[in-house]
């Protein structure tokens, strides 16, 4: 409850462009997210927008062959009943 309540106190204060994760939101995700967004506060004047775009591409790329390799599909995470 106090997270919910710091949170709530800093919108209110101004903060903008805040993302608010799900409390489940794997650790391996979270550090992503933070490394990821400390490398384009140190790097983001180095690189354009399009470059940064295009890393999606293989970031993308490797997160659908991780979901057929355990079987997941794009419907919230169900098993794909399909893969046996």
């Amino acid at each position: 409850m106090a997270c919910v309540l710091q949170v709530t106190a800093s919108i209110e204060n101004g903060v903008s462009n805040m993302v608010v994760l799900n409390p489940r939101t794997p650790p391996d995700v979270l550090a992503e997210l933070r490394d990821t967004g400390n490398r384009f506060v140190r790097e983001g004047s180095t690189k354009s927008f399009l470059e940064h775009y295009k890393e999606l591409e293989g970031i993308d790329e490797a997160w659908r062959k991780h979901c057929e390799s355990i079987g997941y599909n794009s419907r919230g995470g169900e098993k794909d009943r399909s893969l046996g």
